[in-house]
């Protein structure tokens, strides 16, 4: 599902005032896990309940907020505003252990400093969902008899055939594909990319998410990709895919010979413009002129106590100087850093790289 969506025939309009039914979010059309969480076709808000804590004055309780306010979740915060300039620490969420709907949040927060996000991923899209929807009709006057707390009912559906038999009250239509594309190339959401091979394995009748990796590989083969140069375990730029500079290079220079060469430079992040190249060489000539997806993958030194970059990339298309284009790649593996706010210098270290390139040729 997109990240924005257009509700083609709403159901209030449709003349239903009553709904008298268990209320089942039907979502078998593929399965699949991307870091041990589950890729599913339901998405709502990324499948993450988002939580904003904004400091108060110092000694103070600070303010905690949840989106999106589904009932029953309930949020319970005991975050504390500390002085400003102390240390921002707060634990990631938590389930209360009596109560499943509600999140524990807890830790301190500087007085005077930026709100912080902390996020909590479901571990049960489709309960989310059918939470959602239920309330979602009951705030336009449709009166729903299932209770909205109970686990979604996959049990009670019935065959694929009957499901499509039924008549349609509503209809939800996506983004067109470049649209998705975009939205998952721009903020790096690797179940998003997850999910496009999920679809690829549905295309060719099987449900599970594995099935569309070779689907994948087929594409890429019959565009004249030596896909040797690239051993992949899923859609994601997580741990487990690997490519070599020249594979990532040939990627760019395929794109860029087809007819929507334009609609895919403009998926990915622009230097210093938008996506997660927002903020890096905002202020330099480059900027506004490179089109290129980052790539960071972090892991740890618990001998050392220090954190290991392993990989950092930034790959794509650039105008250069010459009015003409290039496919580039930057790789960088195997970094070592004491402190974790340096890691994120990196993105800046190959923006720059990127920015010298481009004004060079």
């Amino acid at each position: 599902m997109a990240p924005d969506h257009t509700i083609t025939t709403p159901v209030k309009p449709s003349a239903i005032t009553e709904v008298k039914a268990d209320g089942t979010v039907d979502d078998p059309l593929f399965t699949g896990t991307l870091a041990d969480k589950p890729v599913t076709p339901i998405i709502i808000n990324q499948n993450l309940l988002d939580i904003l804590i904004t400091p108060g004055a110092e000694g103070k309780p600070a303010t905690a907020a949840l989106t999106p306010a589904v009932s029953p979740w309930k949020l319970v915060s005991e975050v504390q505003t500390v002085g400003a300039g102390k240390e921002t620490e707060i634990e990631d969420p938590k389930v209360a252990p009596d109560d499943a709907n509600t999140i524990l949040i807890s830790g301190t927060i500087a007085a005077g400093s930026a709100p912080a996000l902390k996020v909590y991923e479901l571990e049960d899209p489709a309960t989310f969902a059918r939470m959602a929807l239920i309330e979602a009709l009951q705030r336009v006057g449709v009166t729903v008899s299932a209770n909205p707390t109970e686990a979604n009912p996959e049990q009670s559906l019935p065959d694929q055939a009957t499901v499509a038999a039924l008549r349609s009250a509503a209809r939800l239509v996506s983004l067109p594909l470049g649209e998705e594309v975009k939205y998952v190339m721009k903020i790096s959401y690797n179940r998003g990319a997850q999910t496009l091979v999920c679809r690829l394995a549905v295309d060719a009748g099987k449900t599970a998410c594995n099935a569309g990796m070779p689907v994948m590989q087929s594409i890429w083969a019959a565009a004249k990709l030596d896909t040797l140069g690239a051993s992949l375990v899923d859609g994601s730029g997580l741990d487990g895919n690997l490519i070599t500079a020249q594979n990532a290079v040939d990627i760019q220079a395929i794109m860029a010979k087809r007819p929507d060469a334009k609609r895919w430079q403009g998926t990915m992040p622009i230097l210093g413009v938008d996506g997660s190249l927002a903020d890096v060489q905002a202020d330099s000539k480059a900027a506004g002129k490179v089109f290129a997806k980052t790539g960071p993958l972090l892991a740890g030194d618990a001998f050392n106590n220090r954190y290991r970059l392993v990989t950092k990339t930034l790959g794509g298309v650039m105008d250069n100087k010459k009015g003409g284009h290039l496919a580039f790649t930057i790789m960088v593996n195997q970094g070592f850093y004491t402190e974790l706010a340096v890691v994120f210098e990196a993105n800046d270290d190959v923006g720059k790289v990127a920015a010298l390139i481009q004004q060079a040729y």
